[in-house]
């Protein structure tokens, strides 16, 4: 299968489970086994996006399905080893924006780029923390760790509130958050 069939399968199966998602929450039914399939099915869609090398993109759905959930209100309904496999490829994607974009300096001046680094660096620390009590064996947790005691001594990390605007804002509510990282990823131009 070529990368761009399955970025499209991806995407088709994404956009199933959220209206799945959406139908089920109209109806007032159960939401857990529906939200694990839109947040497989959104982390599947991620990791393609990568694959074929369409980082924007990736971060984007990342940061959009994360906020789904909580515009849905059911982002806690899902395991934290879950949202770390959105947020870990989101900041990953993100951070290599710089390499592959040297222009997101210049169009950078309002320091847009650290403060969402600070904030995905944030989250992740958080559904971390919750992963490593929730499901300790879960392989993605190792990789994660390794990162946060690389970028630990910088100091971006904010814990146990994120300051969004002045305001300290409680991790395991991050809607306010998520939606700050897409205005300000709009302003660099790097948010459809």
């Amino acid at each position: 299968m070529e990368a761009g069939d399955e970025v499209r399968l991806t995407g088709d199966s994404l956009a199933l489970a959220d209206n799945e998602l959406r139908k089920a929450i109209q109806s007032g039914a159960d939401v857990v086994a529906v939200c694990d399939r839109f947040i497989t099915a959104a982390i599947d869609h991620v990791r393609s996006l990568s694959d074929a090398s369409f980082n924007i993109e990736s971060f984007n759905c990342a940061v959009t399905a994360l906020l789904t959930l909580e515009v849905y209100k059911v982002g806690r309904r899902c395991n934290a080893d879950k949202r770390l496999r959105l947020l870990f490829p989101a900041v990953d994607n993100f951070m290599s924006l710089a390499e592959t974009m040297p222009q997101l300096d210049e169009i950078d001046a309002d320091g847009h780029r650290a403060t969402i680094l600070s904030y995905l660096a944030s989250l992740i620390y958080y559904n971390y923390t919750l992963a490593h009590e929730e499901t300790p064996d879960a392989d993605i947790l190792p990789e994660v760790y390794v990162f946060l005691r690389s970028i630990m001594p910088h100091g971006i990390i904010q814990s146990p509130v994120i300051n969004v605007g002045g305001e300290a804002l409680d991790p395991s509510s991050p809607a306010p958050i998520l939606g700050d990282i897409i205005s300000r990823t709009a302003a660099m131009g790097l948010y459809a």
